[in-house]
């Protein structure tokens, strides 16, 4: 495609791909124009009212031939527009695939799967699968996601702010590894959460930072003390002194002056600021947040309703939300977990938070005299048990307060026992891409631009090429067959994606290995600097190799190639590769065989 596809009023666009089994998808995505140019925006755009789009059983790639380029995939800009998106794989897209910015959009996502969003140079929030709802974007009628595969998302898979109409639901799919969360966390009233895998999502690690904690000071590290703004009562007659400055006879508003913020014993507050995409706390996996977004009406007494109408003309009911969260299943891997607690660390203090920075960057202040200083900002990571929790207190308090958000049934599960076959090394990658952000609030580094992303495209070279989409995927969403997830949805059957039958296999990537057979243990200490221990477990004599891997597939160095006796053997890394030199920081893969069979681990080297 050299240029956007708009459809205008009424009109009615249908793109679809033949189907036969065995053969890759019809595929579409941007070429550079005569004047070497990439179209920007979306390939296809709802430019009239009532105007349609369906696309069906096509390979939509939004990184352009020659990866010079990014597009979306559909847009909705008029009021009335219905897009529907079925049987299509979708990848390369650097923010949104689909959103609206019109009035009471229809979407229709099923037997999709959404992988490999790269987001864009110094990006880390703002991408995604479908947005819209309200808000400062379009609105949304009917939203119905169903068996689905979301995948690798940089952002919220699904951002639908504050309403939708009943009957909207988000049933059988499968999340994973989605660093903010698979939905935002205000989520639109009428919206039904249901039978759903939400595996490694939130894996962006929430910090003092990202919460807004980060106390802030001046070019001479004294603390800088919070203000606010208040109505001046000089008289102390009860009422907010004004004035009268244009003469007209008539009292402008309120007098206000900037005062400083004290605690309740008097006390000035520290000034704290930072990202504030989540909260003080931790935020779960499955959240809804009890925020009216709109300006709530009041009762005879003052008292908010908290009713309020959007900008299409729709009533919102913060009191009567019909928002459920049912048989869903969560599930972190165990490399997410060790990256948590590899972060975090210590908490001696009691304050949820690590006690040892995770990440530190300088940035420069303006000090009271006009002249600058830099100073040097330190961030702490949420300790695992207030981030790995299905709902966090915010979401049970409103529930408990009975205005129409429910829950029931939803599992967090053991990754020991779902048994993911999803590659390692696509969270690998995300999570380096993470650290390259966190670490100075940019990306500078694996992340300055779309390349960090895994992605194989055949079996010997798995380099991370966009332009290209391996097909079949690589993708593998199965679980074991015998996880509480098999038999956890509303039918008794299996909860996501219905593609991804639950697997029968009790050996494959990154899976526990059985005690006293051929096994792999995980090293100790985990994380470690600059030595660690692995300990196998051979059933008989064997030629086996066992060899360490960086985060993007390299062999670093083999430690064992030789023939071992049956037994437990234990062999020491001391994080140097091939030739001798010390490693960086980072995620490494350890991988033990015999020729027949293998198991992979992960370890972190945290200096």
């Amino acid at each position: 495609m050299t240029a956007q596809v708009l459809v205008e009023a009424g009109k009615v666009l249908k793109v679809s791909g033949a189907t036969a089994d065995g053969v890759q998808k019809a595929s579409l995505q941007p070429i550079q124009s005569e004047d070497g140019t990439v179209f920007g925006g979306e390939m296809f755009v709802a430019n009239g009212d009532g105007a349609e789009i369906h696309l069906d059983n096509l390979l939509l790639n939004g990184m352009a031939i020659g990866e010079n380029g990014q597009v979306g995939i559909g847009k909705a800009g008029a009021a009335d527009n219905h897009i529907h998106v079925n049987n299509c794989i979708i990848s390369g897209v650097a923010a949104l695939a689909f959103h609206t910015m019109g009035t009471g959009t229809d979407f229709t996502l099923t037997d999709n799967i959404f992988t490999n969003f790269t987001s864009y140079p110094g990006g880390a929030f703002y991408g995604g699968v479908v947005w819209g709802g309200g808000s400062w974007m379009g609105t949304m009628d009917m939203l119905v996601v169903e068996r689905n595969t979301f995948h690798g998302v940089i952002g919220e898979a699904i951002v639908a702010y504050e309403y939708v109409e009943p009957g909207s639901k988000v049933d059988h799919n499968t999340f994973a590894n989605i660093s903010m969360g698979a939905f935002y966390y205000y989520t639109a009233n009428n919206l039904q959460i249901t039978n759903n895998v939400f595996y490694n999502t939130r894996t962006w690690g929430q910090t003092r930072y990202d919460a807004g904690l980060n106390p802030v000071v001046d070019g001479d590290g004294n603390p800088v003390i919070a203000t606010e703004m208040v109505a001046v009562d000089a008289d102390m007659d009860g009422v907010p002194d004004s004035t009268d400055s244009d003469g007209d006879g008539m009292m402008d508003t309120a007098t206000m002056e900037e005062v400083q913020v004290v605690d309740a014993d008097g006390n000035p507050v520290q000034a704290t600021n930072g990202w504030g995409v989540v909260w003080p706390g931790g935020v779960g996996q499955l959240e809804s947040r009890a925020k009216t977004l709109g300006t709530s009406g009041v009762d005879g007494d003052g008292n908010p309703t908290g009713l309020y109408t959007m900008g299409d003309g729709q009533e919102v009911d913060m009191n009567n939300r019909n928002v459920h969260w049912g048989n869903n299943a969560v599930v972190w891997s165990q490399g997410l977990i060790d990256w948590i607690n590899g972060h975090a660390g210590e908490d001696a203090n009691g304050d949820g938070y690590g006690d040892t920075p995770c990440y530190s960057w300088t940035t420069t202040v303006a000090n009271e005299d006009g002249t600058e200083s830099e100073v040097t900002i330190e961030d702490h990571m949420l300790l695992l048990e207030h981030q790995a929790v299905v709902h966090s207190d915010t979401t049970l308090n409103n529930v408990a307060r009975e205005v129409g958000v429910t829950a029931s049934d939803n599992a967090l599960l053991n990754d020991t026992e779902f048994r993911s076959l999803i590659h390692p090394l696509y969270l690998a990658h995300q999570l380096l891409r993470h650290d390259d952000f966190k670490d100075d609030q940019t990306t500078n580094g694996v992340g300055k631009d779309h390349r960090w992303v895994w992605q194989p495209v055949s079996s010997d070279d798995p380099a991370a090429l966009h332009s290209l989409v391996e097909y079949p995927l690589h993708l593998d969403c199965r679980y074991s067959a015998s996880s509480a997830a098999a038999t956890w949805s509303t039918t008794g059957g299996p909860v996501g994606d219905p593609r991804w039958v639950p697997h029968e296999e009790t050996v494959g990537v990154d899976q526990e290995s059985v005690p006293g057979s051929f096994s792999l243990e995980q090293n100790y200490p985990n994380p470690f600097n600059p030595t660690t221990e692995i300990a196998f477990t051979l059933d008989n004599t064997s030629n086996i190799s066992l060899t360490i891997f960086n985060a993007v597939g390299q062999k670093v160095k083999t430690l064992v190639n030789e023939s071992r006796n049956a037994g437990t053997h234990t062999v020491k890394w001391d994080g140097r590769d091939a030739s001798g030199m010390s490693v960086s920081t980072g995620l490494y893969f350890y991988t033990l065989s015999d020729g027949n069979k293998s198991f992979t681990k992960k370890m972190a080297l945290m200096k």
